[in-house]
């Protein structure tokens, strides 16, 4: 199945419906594992934790993910860029948000956390994705990249 880029784009409108700086309240948050893109960088965004409220993905049922991190220095614009791409099918799916409209800029440089609420459409297919978050600041700089796995299934499998 192939996504085009105008149809990747609406189902993105549909599939991120909010990125907030907001916290997890009561859920019960699984941890994900995930990878930075490049081992041997250094990023001035470290990420300490991604958490999912469900995993696996029930598809048509909101989620949310929770990313915790730390910056080295503040961050006063940029991008927040998210590619999610399925190990089933030839599917890649992203989005671009420009950072300071996610989050009051700038940005002082500590721990932060910021969180992506989806909801994967009944018709995207099962499997397995990775998601890849790339932060890059107002001057193209890579702040961070990271890959986390994640799986998505009906409600009835078990």
């Amino acid at each position: 199945m192939n996504i085009h880029s105008a149809s990747a784009f609406t189902f993105l409108l549909c599939f991120l419906a909010i990125i907030s700086p907001l916290s997890f309240s009561n859920v019960q948050a699984q941890d994900l594992t995930f990878k930075y893109c490049d081992k041997n960088a250094k990023y001035s965004m470290k990420v300490s934790a991604v958490k999912a409220s469900s995993n696996p993905v029930v598809r048509g049922v909101p989620f949310t993910i929770n990313t915790t991190f730390h910056s080295d220095e503040a961050i006063t614009g940029g991008k927040a860029q998210y590619r999610l791409k399925s190990d089933e099918v030839d599917a890649v799916y992203t989005y671009e948000s420009n950072v300071c409209e996610e989050k009051q800029c700038p940005v002082s440089a500590g721990k932060h956390g910021l969180i992506l609420d989806m909801r994967f459409p009944a018709v995207a297919p099962k499997g397995t994705y990775h998601m890849n978050m790339t932060f890059v600041d107002q001057n193209g700089k890579k702040l961070t990249c990271i890959i986390s796995p994640f799986k998505v299934d009906d409600a009835t499998t078990k």
